[in-house]
């Protein structure tokens, strides 16, 4: 087998978990075939650091975005700080969000934060990178209301039914699947992935969490998307070669915007 090619398209690099050794973890991510990381901010004290490793490591490319966990971290001016990082750089616009799983009273505030991060990566032609948890009504009522996402985008860690697939796809939204596809269990997440439509297929570690089965630990990281894609090809019924293939080059138009003329070949 020729050696792998692999695009982890959610990852959280600024994590100390994998920060205080990240030297190490993109060494490693470098043996398995890792050759892009996007990493995704979650709140406004870590978006400088997102962009420093973006600009330390040529491997890593940024995402800027409020998750619905952090809401509390918000500053007064965190839509503002957020337009302008968004502005100045080549980056993405998440991890962004809704999650019903959080108390109920949290939800106008979830949905007014989704709401305008949204609209500001399609404002500036920016993919999002989505958190959906207990709420696909409301998630895909949104984007529709706003057009579907102009630049694309992903759910990651995907955890919804086959069912909500293509309602994604109308919205310009891809799927992304991570370490819970590798469970002996994983009924539901491979019924997911043999539904998505082959140029909507995409992967991640969401490192340093979800650890993929087959990989040591303690915590995730890049270099276990190896585990993720093997299992991505079992339930497609494709060779590795040609499930890290056809996620890379997904992953690769996604992101061509955020790519310099030189990197984009």
């Amino acid at each position: 087998m020729t050696a792998l090619r692999l695009y982890d398209v959610h990852c959280h690099l600024q994590d100390t978990r994998l920060a205080n050794d990240l030297p190490a973890v993109l060494a490693r991510a470098a043996e398995a075939g890792v050759a892009r990381m996007m990493c995704c901010g979650t709140a406004p004290e870590d978006w400088p650091t997102v962009l420093d490793l973006a600009a330390r490591y040529p491997r890593v490319r940024p995402s800027l975005g409020l998750h619905p966990w952090y809401l509390e971290r918000r500053t007064a001016d965190w839509r503002e700080r957020l337009e302008a990082l968004v502005a100045a750089n080549r980056c993405g616009v998440g991890e962004i969000g809704l999650d019903h799983h959080l108390p109920a009273d949290t939800r106008p505030l979830q949905l007014a934060a989704f709401r305008f991060q949204v609209a500001l990566a399609n404002r500036y032609g920016r993919p999002a990178s989505i958190h959906c948890r207990r709420a696909w009504r409301p998630l895909l009522e949104e984007l529709k209301a706003q057009g579907g996402l102009s630049a694309g985008g992903l759910v990651h860690a995907y955890g919804g039914g086959p069912d909500i697939v293509a309602a994604l796809a109308r919205r310009n939204v891809s799927v992304s699947f991570g370490g819970g596809i590798t469970r002996p269990n994983a009924r539901r997440p491979v019924e997911a992935c043999r539904a998505v439509a082959a140029d909507r297929l995409l992967v991640e570690t969401d490192s340093p969490d979800i650890l993929p089965s087959g990989c040591p630990g303690p915590h995730n990281e890049p270099a276990c998307l190896a585990e993720v894609i093997r299992a991505v090809a079992t339930a497609r019924g494709l060779e590795i070669n040609e499930a890290a293939n056809l996620t890379w080059d997904n992953a690769r138009r996604l992101f061509a915007g955020l790519e310099s003329s030189e990197e984009r070949g």
